[in-house]
């Protein structure tokens, strides 16, 4: 019972320091006795701060562990200049088929037999698809890369924070800064 008019006092403290909220808790949620038979307990309106802990002797102090000090330029983006570099050398395999399979239908007239012309044709639509359908992933991953060296260079100034703090009960991440 002694513990339960402490935290009465304490809500009651608390209350009187706190800016007015312009609403007040029902009367009888403070007047009614807790611990009557078949009552249900008030209602609280505010939350109550936990009582605080003592500190144990395993607890450690909070460690943060920077991004890096200086953030990396974007013209040293790896991922950036791979699909740039891999887009380039797609759309080059690309280009060398899709003027293969030109080339192999400008053979087909000379063709001396029916299967050779049929043959030639066949490889000529294989490699004039392969080709475009090449140019397209390297047109796309070189636009890709660039998006990405866009952004990188964008970002160069913003700079994340993890946070590790451990304590008796456990450990607690945080990740913040600005992006």
């Amino acid at each position: 019972m002694a513990l339960v008019a402490e935290m009465e006092k304490a809500i009651k403290e608390g209350r009187k320091k706190m800016p007015p909220t312009g609403t007040e808790p029902p009367a009888e949620a403070t007047a009614k006795p807790i611990g009557a038979p078949h009552e249900q307990p008030p209602i609280q309106t505010e939350p109550v701060a936990p009582p605080s802990r003592p500190a144990a002797k395993n607890d450690v102090p909070p460690v943060a562990f920077p991004r890096s000090e200086s953030p990396r330029p974007w013209y040293r983006n790896p991922t950036g200049w791979t699909l740039v570099g891999g887009g380039f050398a797609v759309l080059a395999v690309g280009a060398g088929l899709l003027g293969y399979g030109f080339d192999l239908s400008g053979r087909v007239p000379g063709a001396a037999t029916l299967d050779e012309q049929r043959s030639l044709l066949d490889q000529s639509v294989t490699m004039k698809g392969a080709g475009g359908a090449l140019l397209g992933l390297g047109g796309a991953a070189l636009v890709a890369g660039s998006v990405v060296l866009g952004l990188a260079a964008r970002r160069a100034s913003n700079r994340m924070t993890l946070l590790f703090v451990p304590c008796s009960d456990g450990a607690m991440l945080s990740l913040g800064g600005s992006m």
